[in-house]
This record gives C-alpha cells, sequence and structure tokens, in this order.
C-alpha cells in the first residue's frame, strides 16, 4: 500500500492580493494618503464594473469618518450613502463622478498646502 504523497507548499508562491487586504494595508496609511487610495480603488471598481468592490470602498470611507468634526463627517456620510444606493442600482457613473471630485478636491487641498508650507517657510 502506497501512502499518498502530501501536497507541498511553495515557499516562493505569492498569495493573491483580495480587496480586503488592500483596504486594510491603506488603513496604516496617513488620513489624506488612505482617503486618495480609497477614492482610487472605489474609482477603479467603477471603472470595472464592479458594484461589490465600489460598496466595500464606500463602507470603507463611512467607517473612516471621524464625528469629533460632526457636520463635516455627516455631510460626507450622506454623500457615502447615496454612493451606496447608486452602486446597489449599478448607477456606476454617478458615483465614479462624485469620487473622482472628492479626490481631485482633496488633491487640489494637499497641493495647495504644500504651496501655503513653502511660501510660508521662504517668508
Amino acid at each position: 500500500m502506497t501512502i499518498p504523497a502530501r501536497p507541498t507548499i511553495d515557499p516562493t508562491a505569492v498569495a493573491p492580493i483580495t480587496l480586503e487586504r488592500v483596504i486594510a494595508e491603506l488603513r496604516q496609511l496617513g488620513t489624506s494618503d488612505r482617503l486618495l487610495g480609497l477614492y482610487e480603488l472605489g474609482l477603479e471598481g467603477c471603472a470595472n464594473q464592479d458594484p461589490n468592490q465600489v460598496t466595500l470602498v464606500v463602507m470603507e470611507l463611512i467607517s473612516s469618518l471621524d464625528y469629533e468634526y460632526a457636520d463635516i463627517a455627516d455631510g460626507f456620510r450622506r454623500v457615502y450613502e447615496y454612493c451606496l444606493q447608486q452602486a446597489a442600482d449599478s448607477q456606476l457613473e454617478s458615483v465614479a463622478f462624485i469620487l473622482q471630485d472628492l479626490r481631485d478636491t482633496l488633491m487640489r487641498a494637499i497641493t495647495d498646502s504644500a504651496t501655503s508650507d513653502t511660501n510660508v517657510a521662504s517668508a
């Protein structure tokens, strides 16, 4: 009687990168980088017509809201909930428009802040 060979595990094999893993990695970043990464991930989901990806990203955006600034957080929550509704209805173009606008606005704020810091330092 022969014993079946055990399957060998290739130690050089790379585990597939899951959406959940990417989101977990983004949680380790600073606020601006995390938000930019989530917006990009959401836009990718919209481009790939993947409402599940879009939903997971928007749910992560909702969970990352800081209610220390309740009025602002509540406004973002309403926008994100609208995006969830649109994703559930497979209306990903409107979600992409919103996420792109949020991403671009954040990028401008980061750029303007860096420019202001440079101007103050050189004065």
